[in-house]
Parts: structure tokens; C-alpha cells; sequence
């Protein structure tokens, strides 16, 4: 059977088990992983989206592996339903796939970027980006947990021509 893009104008680049969606198989959804045992609309790797034309989706969620891979034992589930990223390569890797995510992006559409910074903190994750997220959203996770640690969400919006903000100082 032969998927129909027509009406797909939103791409979840790293579906997995598609934990995050409500509607885990949303009719204007695109979902795309390299494991095949998730059972994706398309099973291809987040770091090479050279399959979809520019400017194919609306929307955009990109909820890459997070965990540096050695640090942590492959073996355990979390490793093996996420994934880990290669310590010599982590850094290349997302600034590839944020650049294709950006090209397959409408103008004016959103691309939502999920982190959790246990190994790799957000300032530097930020900084691979061309482009400045417009907000985000920090969830904690609670002080009693063994290994405490945070995920944020920041949003992004291709926008045809970037203006200039003052700041609260009046500063561009």
C-alpha cells in the first residue's frame, strides 16, 4: 500500500512509540523513525530527510535521542527505545537534521524542539541553531526522583523576514 502526502503537513522527525501524541495516528500526520519495531509511516533516520521536497510541512516535532552514547549502558530500555547520540558526532548530527527540518518547513510554520539537558545542556544544543527560538517551556522533574534532571520545549517559526525586536531597554 502506498502512503498518500497529500493532506501530511505535519512531520514527526523521531516518532518512536509516538508517547507525546494524543492521537497516536493523526490523519495529517507524517510519522518517521529509523526503527522499523515502531512501525513509522516511513522508516528513514532523522539526519537525512533528503526524501521530503523544501517547504513539504506545517508543523514539526524533532524529539531527537538525548543521552551521549558510552555514558549510559545501551542495553537498558530507555537507550533502546530512543536511541543514543555518538559522542564524536552528537554536535554535527543535530545541526544537520535542524537544517533539514528547516528546509522541509513552510514560511511561517512551527518546528517544535524538545531537549532533556542530562548530558548535554541546552546552551550548547542552542547554539547549533541558525535561528533563535521564540519561547520555551522548562518541565522539571521532581526533586525525589533518583536522577533528577529537566526537558524543555522551544518553539520555532520560519518566518519570511526576521524583525528586528527592541528589547524592554529600548536596544535592538
Amino acid at each position: 500500500m502506498e502512503l498518500d502526502l497529500a493532506n501530511k503537513i505535519i512531520l514527526d522527525a523521531t516518532a518512536g512509540n509516538r508517547m507525546m501524541w494524543f492521537n497516536k495516528n493523526h490523519p495529517n500526520a507524517l510519522y518517521v523513525d529509523e526503527k522499523k519495531e515502531c512501525n513509522p509511516d516511513i522508516c528513514c533516520t532523522w539526519k537525512d530527510l533528503s526524501q521530503f521536497p523544501d517547504e513539504s510541512f506545517t508543523l514539526e516535532v524533532f524529539d531527537p535521542p538525548h543521552y551521549v552514547g558510552g555514558w549510559h549502558n545501551p542495553d537498558i530500555k530507555l537507550n533502546q527505545d530512543y536511541g543514543l547520540l555518538k559522542p564524536e558526532t552528537w554536535a554535527s548530527d543535530i545541526t544537520i537534521a535542524f537544517r533539514e527540518l528547516w528546509r522541509i518547513l513552510k514560511p511561517e510554520g512551527v518546528l517544535l524542539f524538545k531537549w532533556n539537558g542530562h548530558d548535554i545542556n541546552f546552551t550548547q544544543v542552542l547554539k547549533l541553531f541558525p535561528v533563535q527560538p521564540l519561547f520555551g517551556q522548562q518541565v522539571k522533574e521532581s526533586r525525589s526522583q533518583k536522577h533528577p534532571c529537566s526537558t524543555k520545549w522551544f518553539c520555532f517559526i520560519k518566518l519570511p523576514v526576521q524583525l528586528a525586536c527592541k528589547t524592554s531597554e529600548g536596544q535592538k
